[in-house]
């Protein structure tokens, strides 16, 4: 069996397991041989074909978010190559995304995964990035042993904007993105199939999205007085 190795910068780290997290998405786990900067343990996510734009985008997303890393996001260990395929390295996430939490139907205080959703939002709106890809397989509950120590951290960025200008209603994105989870958290944890009214701003759902359906705004989130604004405009809702 050839030698799997992972290249970051100038860097060949030989590659001692693979694992592979999702079979509908090229995100691996690997062990790695001690390198001075990185730990034993990273997660590579290859260039899906077809999408160098995204890839690029999301690379770019981590550096703009760089406060936010190892804290609401993922370490960015930069771009490097996998198997002789573009990969982004990023550092483990050791928790359960919210789709597997609410599927298991643990008890869960409701009140401070909202609060916790929250928090990240307002980083996000506080980096002045707007984080479209609300769906609970992006949003991972770390428990950290015990609940006052636990928190929620987001990943995959492909779908991220920081826009200069922006439509009004831009602003309802994050600022309802935590209620929205939550409702579509509940749904799924009560076995709740009636297709959802989709948020006005997403894409089509694919297969992965059966179960975790977005839903709708409350367009009494948006000010009437904010028919135009700058980035600062965004920042405000993160107050």
């Amino acid at each position: 069996m050839q030698e799997q190795t992972l290249k970051l910068g100038d860097q060949v780290i030989a590659v001692t397991d693979v694992k592979r997290l999702d079979q509908s998405r090229p995100v691996y786990r690997l062990e790695i041989e001690p390198v001075n900067n990185l730990p034993s343990t990273v997660i590579v996510k290859q260039q899906k074909e077809g999408w160098s734009d995204e890839f690029e985008k999301e690379a770019s997303s981590y550096g703009r978010l760089k406060d936010l890393q190892g804290d609401k996001i993922p370490k960015f260990f930069g771009q490097g190559y996998f198997d002789g395929i573009r990969a982004l390295v990023f550092s483990e996430v050791v928790g359960t995304t919210l789709l597997d939490l609410a599927r298991s139907k643990k008890p869960i205080d409701e009140k401070k995964m909202k609060d916790k959703l929250t928090a990240v939002f307002q980083s996000l709106s506080a980096c002045g990035a707007i984080y479209w890809d609300q769906k609970l397989d992006n949003f991972m509950y770390c428990d950290n042993g015990t609940p006052d120590a636990s928190k929620v951290m987001v990943v995959d960025f492909e779908q991220v904007e920081f826009p200069t200008s922006f439509r009004p209603w831009k602003l309802g994105v994050n600022n309802e993105g935590a209620r929205a989870l939550m409702d579509d958290f509940r749904d799924t944890r009560d076995r709740y199939h009636e297709t959802s009214p989709v948020r006005p701003w997403e894409r089509e759902p694919d297969s992965r999205d059966e179960e975790n359906l977005p839903r709708t705004i409350n367009s009494n989130v948006i000010r009437p007085s904010m028919d135009s604004g700058s980035i600062e405009a965004l920042r405000y809702i993160a107050a």
